[in-house]
């Protein structure tokens, strides 16, 4: 080995380990003031994520509000004509993906001046079986597949229901505030796969309830309702939904070996299982974000651990979290190379 390539070496093992994503990604977000037109139509924040991650898991770049002609993009409503309250929903579409732990967030305020109907007021915030739903949010199953009611008048009420509605089993008690804003939270865990999902519903951040082994549940977009409540004060002020993302393997070199013409052929280990890296160089520790290094080979491609891609920009770890890749250098007299893992 010639000293010149010495540094290459020894740089290359340094600056090899990705750093762990973020602990969370916001998906969707609407905080409200965009004006007091109709909320349908409006366009929610989805600049959290990448449309990589949207796909990932599973929600849509650019996504807008498909909401029943009552609602008001500042959270208000309108009082139907007819009956002189609402009962209806606003939705985004959302198809949850297994493995991993999805958090709802919903502000509301309750003017108890401005309920009408059967004297009932309520806001309510889930997850909906059916995409692009408006239905009635008090729901007893209908369309609703973990769902959450608060009641503002008469000393709010609080139901958490996969099935949605207001049954004994899924009323919570205690006393709460009747008069400052409320956060209803979900936390909908899907890491234990198909048929094993869990949920838990925190009002204001206190944990309420907690449902575990969701059977059968359907999910396709996720939202708001009003119900009994007339046009008034009573606003919903924020809304969100987030995903903790999954931590980003850390491999290790094992081994590397110069073959000769600025060739390398470098071993990773505990990257994790059918996990996928791209390499970036740099002579100057430069990774905004690198040169990326391509094409990637391997000497045996199927014993080789790993798999290459057809492209040679990436390679997939095995079941146990390793590969060995080939790869070309090129940086004089020294080339800095940092693994980087793919969504």
């Amino acid at each position: 080995m010639k000293l010149s390539e010495i540094p290459l070496v020894l740089l290359s093992i340094l600056a090899l380990p990705a750093g762990p994503a973020s602990a969370q990604i916001v998906l969707y977000s609407y905080d409200f003031t965009t004006g007091s037109g109709p909320l349908n139509g409006v366009a929610v924040d989805t600049s959290g994520a990448t449309g990589a991650q949207h796909t990932q898991y599973g929600t849509v770049s650019g996504e807008t509000w498909t909401a029943d002609a009552l609602f008001r993009a500042d959270g208000t409503y309108d009082a139907n004509p007819a009956s002189g309250n609402i009962r209806d929903s606003a939705t985004l579409s959302f198809t949850p993906k297994d493995g991993y732990i999805y958090t709802l967030s919903v502000t509301t305020n309750f003017d108890n001046d401005a309920v009408t109907g059967n004297g009932l007021g309520w806001h309510a915030a889930g997850f909906f079986a059916t995409n692009n739903w408006t239905g009635d949010p008090l729901g007893n199953g209908d369309g609703l597949s973990v769902w959450g009611l608060t009641q503002g008048s008469g000393g709010q009420q609080l139901f958490f229901d996969p099935n949605g509605g207001t049954t004994d089993a899924g009323k919570v008690t205690g006393t709460f505030d009747t008069t400052a804003p409320t956060t209803l939270t979900f936390v909908l865990d899907t890491t234990g796969g198909a048929g094993n999902w869990s949920a838990q519903y925190y009002v204001s951040g206190s944990l309420e309830r907690t449902v575990s082994d969701l059977d059968a549940v359907e999910i396709e977009s996720v939202g708001i309702g009003a119900l009994y409540a007339a046009a008034g004060t009573a606003a919903f002020q924020s809304f969100s939904l987030s995903v903790d993302a999954v931590e980003t393997p850390s491999p290790r070199i094992t081994s590397f070996s110069s073959l000769g013409g600025g060739i390398w052929e470098v071993t990773l280990a505990d990257g994790g299982a059918a996990a996928s890296f791209e390499f970036r160089s740099s002579t100057t520790l430069d990774f905004s974000p690198g040169t990326l290094v391509t094409p990637l080979s391997q000497a045996n491609p199927g014993t080789d651990p790993g798999d290459v891609d057809a492209s040679g920009d990436f390679v997939t770890t095995d079941t146990n979290g390793d590969a060995t890749v080939r790869m070309t250098l090129t940086g004089s007299p020294k080339d800095f190379v940092r693994a980087v893992s793919l969504p």
